[in-house]
């Protein structure tokens, strides 16, 4: 047999094919520097033979425009010309003309042509430029272009501004352009020369070349997205690549920038053509190196295989004495790495002897590190101040662990420090006594602790505490003031208007701006001061060790005009404001829930005063607080046991005294007994009733105008009020709809009136909702308007049909010029934004003189009408003297 052995015959084959990969390794090197040093010297003569070229163009191109520089400058020529021009047709001027242009040495090849400033020819010279194939502008001390017309011409216009004023136009022919490029002979079959100038950014024209025969017009500077060579000459840059080319071929190419003159040089040839002789050259060379690959495992047979069989001979005799031993260890480490704990075992002297896998992930240090060195580095505190380590972990007698793990902490190898549970046994052998230490991170149960125990005691969304870490301190805060005789703030604060913010922008937006809010709170804070989130949009702050009321009024001021500076949240501003109630222990409660609930108190006073502002509690408070209870029960079953009724108001046309619509007036009488629409609809404000009863209004004033319209009450519209909780509703729009298409009425029969406040609340939104309902055909009126803070800008995007003047202006416009001033403004503006004006509580015949003066289109109030039941207004509109 060739070979004794299955590992004679691995070895041998082994050692063949690394012999065989040496090769064809040596040969690929030889192969890549071949062909990387004829790359570097193809780019190098290619480069250096442009520089010439690009040289001879430039060369040819300023001496015609220094030949054609100097006639323009000869004072001969410009006095044979002034001669000529006085008489054209006198052979003697023009004879002056020819010696004066040779005696400028103009070689015999030039084509000259002399013009006055009219443009008549005043004499030739040869042939001059004419119809030509391509013209490629040139950028020189002269209006220059390089033509094709069978061949290259250089040409130039010049004009004349001696004594004699025209025009020269000089030609002649360009034999070196014609050679370098349609007759270039250089670089085998597919060498060419090639000079262009750009048209454009994206296209160039070009002369013709070796391997085409006529002009390119408006060639792409790119192909397939890559820059060609020429595109990169025209932009300015010089050197060599390897590209496509306009045939879309791979080229070698140099190219350059010919000077300033605008024009682009390249050199180039088929790769192709460049690199396959070398290749042929270089194939002769493989069935060497495949017979030197032979040659060398032959030899690697004869000389190598007896020492390859002394070698596997030792080989089997090491395996069979370490078997048993390996055996051993492996067992051995495979228990310890099975387990999930940290294993360590640690002699009399704190020297670590055995180190887990499980410990190597904990702890992070390498074996090296740590066998043989003390195992304070891993656990700083399992070694006592004698030097003894785990002693006092371990209870008497050999081998008996802890009842319980112990907590302690251990360091990794990169400095940190993490929690740990340990338990630890002592081993008494014969030499020495060992302690087996068990160990297991407790870092993720410590974490999860304190984050159940943070989640307990705050807000997840802010991060304040809740009501339950609250509650606790201000229990202490409570002990404390007793012993100390202070006083304890208690300050309960709720968000104006932030549910409409929510409604209309979402609860991403609402979350911002109560985190944004929770910061303005606690940094008009102290260190030892308390900010918590009741819930929603309510925080209650606790003042500990108060000694004055003014203090904590102060600090009560502080929150009002942090909370109520604007917010930019998403790129847009937004506006709120904040009620506050204040309770003081203990003139105001001795206990924790009589303090929260007397702030409570005050704070529903404080909205009730008109919003962003605060009120310390006073007794008489909780007889209000139960009145204002009683009203919003009350109110929550008003729907349900049929409380309400509408009333309606007319609105008269001041142009003929006519009745054109009626306004909707919710009335609520819960037990026979009203409510004034000032107490209870403030009170479905806040607690979000306002929308369902909303939308009860909404059908009801339809139904009621169908019925109308069945009667033949001469009535064009009925209108109804939107709330700031209604219209922030995402579902007005399809409430609106429901309730025309339950009655059964057009939308151009209902209006809708919003009051210019709820308009700047959300300018955008605002525009959208709107524009929806008015494309529906429904009326929009802006209610109140004048009380609020209106954006010009805004106010002529908002699709609104009619403005109506707030009562307050109306009231003293016979006695207040202000008030006249600005009732006749607002009219002129909304004449101006094509909308018409109603004026509110008109009660006197002088207001009505005045607004029929001024121009104002309708009005409603108690001189035409008070509110009507809707058989009083049917009544009142069809008797013969209702329309008056």
């Amino acid at each position: 047999m060739f070979f004794h052995s299955v590992q004679e015959r691995r070895i041998t084959l082994s050692a063949a094919l690394v012999l065989a990969l040496l090769a064809a390794v040596t040969g690929m090197a030889t192969w890549w520097l071949t062909v990387s040093q004829s790359k570097a010297w193809v780019a190098r003569s290619l480069e250096l033979t442009l520089s010439s070229h690009v040289a001879l163009v430039e060369r040819e191109i300023r001496e015609h425009e220094a030949v054609v520089l100097a006639l323009t400058q000869d004072e001969a020529v410009q006095r044979a010309l002034d001669r000529l021009a006085r008489a054209p047709r006198d052979a003697q001027a023009l004879a002056a003309l020819r010696r004066a242009v040779a005696a400028v040495r103009v070689s015999a090849g030039y084509g000259l042509r002399f013009a006055d400033g009219a443009g008549r020819q005043l004499a030739q010279f040869g042939p001059v430029s004419g119809e030509s194939q391509l013209a490629l502008p040139v950028r020189g001390t002269l209006p220059t272009w390089i033509e094709w017309a069978d061949g290259p011409r250089l040409s130039s216009r010049v004009e004349l501004a001696g004594g004699w004023r025209g025009t020269l136009t000089a030609s002649r022919a360009a034999p070196l352009l014609g050679a370098l490029t349609s007759g270039y002979r250089g670089l085998g079959q597919t060498g060419e020369f090639a000079l262009c100038a750009g048209k454009g950014n994206d296209h160039m024209d070009c002369l013709p070349v070796r391997l085409l025969s006529r002009p390119l017009r408006d060639l792409p500077r790119r192909v397939e997205g890559e820059p060609l060579p020429m595109a990169r000459a025209l932009a300015g840059e010089a050197g060599f690549t390897f590209a496509r080319d306009y045939r879309r071929q791979w080229v070698a190419a140099a190219f350059a920038p010919v000077g300033t003159m605008g024009l682009g040089a390249v050199l180039k040839a088929d790769t192709a053509e460049l690199f396959v002789p070398m290749q042929g050259r270089l194939l002769p060379w493989l069935p060497l190196v495949l017979g030197l690959v032979l040659l060398g495992a032959l030899l690697l047979r004869w000389q190598v295989l007896p020492l390859v069989r002394q070698v596997l001979v030792s080989e089997r005799r090491a395996r069979a004495m370490g078997a048993s031993l390996a055996e051993s260890e492996a067992r051995s480490r495979a228990v310890l790495d099975s387990v999930d704990q940290g294993i360590l075992t640690v002699n009399a002297k704190g020297e670590v002897q055995t180190y887990n896998l499980a410990a190597q992930r904990m702890f992070g240090h390498p074996p090296q590190a740590v066998l043989g060195h003390n195992v304070g580095q891993l656990i700083p505190d399992a070694c006592g101040e004698d030097g003894k380590c785990f002693e006092r972990l371990v209870d008497s007698g050999d081998a008996t662990p802890t009842a319980t793990g112990r907590e302690m902490m251990g360091r990794r190898y990169d400095g940190t420090v993490f929690p740990l549970e340990i338990r630890v046994s002592r081993l008494q052998c014969r030499r020495q006594s060992l302690y087996i230490a068990a160990v297991r991170d407790i870092s993720e149960r410590k974490a999860q602790e304190a984050r159940m125990l943070h989640l307990a005691h705050h807000d997840p969304l802010t991060g304040l505490a809740n009501r339950i870490l609250l509650k606790d301190r201000l229990q202490q805060a409570i002990v404390r003031a007793a012993r100390a005789g202070d006083h304890v703030g208690v300050l309960f604060l709720d968000l104006d208007h932030f549910k409409t913010i929510n409604d209309s922008l979402g609860h991403q937006v609402g979350d911002i701006l109560l985190k944004t809010v929770a910061n303005r709170i606690s940094g008009c804070l102290r260190e030892g001061d308390t900010v918590a989130r009741q819930g929603g949009d309510e925080f209650i702050v606790v003042l500990p060790a108060v000694t004055r009321f003014e203090d904590v009024a102060m600090v009560a001021s502080k929150i009002l005009a942090a909370v109520s500076a604007p917010y930019q949240i998403n790129g847009q501003a937004l506006h709120t404001g904040a009620s506050i109630g204040v309770a003081v222990y203990p003139e105001d409660g001795q206990d924790v829930d009589t303090l929260l609930r007397h702030a409570d108190t005050a704070m529903y006073y404080a909205k009730g005063t008109g919003r962003g502002n605060y009120q310390f509690f006073a007794p008489e408070m909780n007889r209000a607080a139960r009145e204002r209870l009683e009203l919003e029960t009350s109110l929550r079953h008003a729907l349900d046991r049929r409380e309400f009724h509408l009333e309606f108001q007319p609105i008269v046309a001041l142009d003929g005294d006519v009745v054109r619509s009626a306004e909707a007036l919710l009335r609520w009488q819960p037990g026979g007994k009203a409510v004034a629409p000032d107490r209870f609809i403030p009170v479905a404000e806040e607690t979000g009733l306002i929308v369902p009863i909303g939308e009860w209004v909404l059908k009801a004033a339809c139904a009621q105008f169908k019925r109308w319209q069945a009667m033949g009450v001469p009535l064009g519209r009925v209108v109804v009020n939107l709330s700031a909780r209604q219209f922030a509703h995402r579902n007005l729009v399809s409430v609106v709809r429901r309730a025309l298409d339950e009655a059964d009425c057009a939308p151009e029969q209902l209006g809708l009136e919003i009051t210019e406040s709820l308009l700047m609340a959300n300018p955008l939104e605002a525009i959208r909702v709107l524009t929806v309902l008015s494309d529906m055909g429904i009326q929009i009126s802006v209610d109140d308007f004048g009380t609020g803070y209106s954006s010009l800008s805004y106010l002529k995007r908002f699709p609104i049909h009619k403005i109506k003047i707030d009562r307050s202006f109306v009231r003293d416009l016979a006695t207040d010029p202000e008030d006249a001033a600005i009732v006749t403004a607002i009219i002129a503006m909304a004449h101006s934004l094509d909308c018409s004006v109603v004026a509110e509580g008109v009660e006197t015949e002088q207001q009505l003189a005045f607004l029929r003066e001024r121009g104002c289109d309708e009005y409603q109030g108690y001189y035409f009408s008070r509110p009507l039941p809707a058989d009083t207004l049917m009544a009142r509109l069809l008797a013969p003297s209702g329309a008056g």
